[in-house]
């Protein structure tokens, strides 16, 4: 192994905020939630602007107390029709703001990235049918492609930690690739490609001298229910799975028929360790949501409801992909669907999901060696928190 830690003493997680979604009564809308570790300060702002019927978390600036959030106008934004708008919101104050982007290269333009120095950012508009990376200043000025149209579908994008590349991967013929490329769109690169297997969300190590990222066999999985881990160097080689049997919940489905949600669920690295977050099957698991290969309308989570088939469940590892070993973090439990770890900056937490069997998931946090847990909240109105992601001065 040699992934090593240079960076500066990180501040403390219980400093930090947990930012989160909530789901709205309807089908694919959130608002934002907001909540400290330890479990006080949960609140829900108040972002009652006309036409906006979702509101999403984008990234976070240097302070701490500023982020950038992306509402659309339209919730089905798997058509690509939803115009879509970004704010800096304060969260000490609750002031939010309208960035004025002097350009926009689409309607529907998601905010993935700041940069170093919170001047420019990264985009993920989508053009001519193709979501592409895009870096321009914060009021839209001087865009750079980092991909175009032309390239593939580009999205799942991680900045390296010393800021001079981006990985991300294309869903393009002949399946999901990952690449590397400069921030300036130069010296982009294939990573992980192989027409049997879907290669997504590429991940950097905590020195940058490897990615890990999913890779599902699509073929035998329309669904993308389960997958496998994969390691990578940023050039290329290397390429070669980390754990077998594809066990890794990949495509997470859970709530009722009131509160049904998902996404997909990718390994994260630890920024202390040399390990990563795999969210481990017990074998022959299965959610209450049947896939519809052929739905007669497609909403983009395309399941029918069947609790009864419902069997099995994950847990949270921690996994050293150089040695293979593996440390569990959550237990087993019939019925209980543990995902999407996210480490604190200090590596001393970790925010994760909980979602039982027909029941909207709640925002847990443990400590890194998976003790302590407790439940900070199952969202507004109970209807779920979902997709957290830490907000700290850095």
């Amino acid at each position: 192994m040699d992934s090593k830690d240079h960076a500066a003493t990180p501040p403390r997680s219980e400093d930090s905020w947990i930012v989160f979604s909530s789901r709205r009564t309807e089908y694919a809308c959130a608002e934002i939630g907001f909540v400290r570790p330890d479990g006080t300060g949960l609140h829900f702002p108040r972002l009652d602007i006309e036409g906006q019927v979702s509101w999403h978390a984008g990234p976070a600036f240097a302070d701490g107390d500023r982020i950038i959030l992306h509402s659309v106008e339209n919730s089905e934004t798997w058509k690509h029709r939803s115009r879509s708008n970004l704010w800096i919101f304060r969260i000490s104050s609750g002031e939010l703001t309208a960035l004025p982007l002097k350009h926009r290269p689409a309607d529907f333009m998601p905010p993935a990235l700041l940069l170093p120095g919170d001047e420019r950012m990264v985009v993920n508009p989508v053009i001519q049918g193709n979501q592409c990376v895009v870096t321009m200043n914060l009021d839209g000025s001087d865009p750079v492609h980092v991909t175009k149209p032309e390239d593939g579908f580009a999205y799942g994008i991680a900045l390296s930690p010393d800021c001079s590349m981006l990985a991300f991967h294309i869903a393009g013929p002949p399946n999901y690739f990952a690449c590397v490329g400069d921030i300036d769109g130069a010296n982009r690169r294939v990573v992980a490609r192989d027409s049997d297997v879907l290669f997504f969300a590429p991940m950097w190590s905590r020195n940058g001298d490897w990615l890990v990222c999913e890779g599902c066999f699509s073929g035998k999985d329309p669904e993308h229910f389960v997958a496998d881990l994969y390691l990578v160097r940023p050039d290329g080689r290397e390429l070669h799975p980390v754990t077998s049997g594809q066990s890794h919940w990949f495509a997470a489905a859970y709530g009722d028929e009131k509160s049904r949600s998902g996404g997909s669920n990718v390994s994260r690295w630890s920024p202390t360790e040399d390990v990563v977050s795999y969210t481990r099957l017990a074998p022959g698991s299965r959610t209450a949501w049947k896939h519809i290969e052929q739905p007669q309308e497609d909403d983009h989570f395309n399941r029918a409801y069947a609790p009864e088939e419902a069997r099995g469940g994950t847990q949270l590892c921690a996994l050293n992909p150089f040695e293979r070993a593996c440390r569990p973090l959550t237990e087993v439990r019939e019925g209980v669907w543990d995902m999407r770890a996210a480490w604190s900056s200090d590596g001393a937490l970790i925010a994760f999901c909980r979602a039982h069997v027909g029941q909207p998931p709640g925002l847990w946090v443990m400590s890194a060696d998976g003790g302590q847990a407790r439940l900070l909240t199952v969202g507004k109105e109970g209807l779920g928190a979902d997709h957290p992601a830490w907000i700290h001065a850095r």
